[in-house]
């Protein structure tokens, strides 16, 4: 028992860090799928800063997820995002804010935009 409190309360509010990426796919919705490639280090340390700030509560599993708005795919792992979920490497944590934001920085970011195979 104290071994799932501690593994809960380590998933319970995980840390994002794309550590020395040098480059972090950021995809979106609706179809087709849209990407943008972020190689800037200083966009990928905002983006990272995004994702820590939005709070996030551990749940066990999801049951009947609707399909996912935006990914953001990197050499370390894949975080999905859909309507009140952030699903980082697999682990699925509740979310109630923050989706709009992440939107908001992807419409920002001066890179041009392509067709997500």
């Amino acid at each position: 028992l104290t071994l799932g409190v501690v593994i809960y309360m380590f998933k319970a509010n995980p840390t994002i860090d794309f550590g020395n990426e040098e480059k972090v796919v950021f995809v979106t919705l609706p179809s087709p799928p849209k990407s943008k490639t972020i190689l800037d280090g200083n966009d990928i340390d905002r983006l990272e800063t995004l994702l820590n700030q939005i709070p996030k509560r551990y749940q066990v599993s999801l049951s009947n997820p609707k399909g996912w708005e935006m990914r953001i795919i990197s050499k370390t792992g894949e975080i999905t995002i859909l309507e009140g979920y952030l699903i980082i490497n697999g682990d699925v944590y509740r979310i109630d804010s923050g989706i709009e934001t992440l939107r908001t920085f992807y419409q920002s970011l001066d890179i041009v935009e392509e067709n997500y195979p």
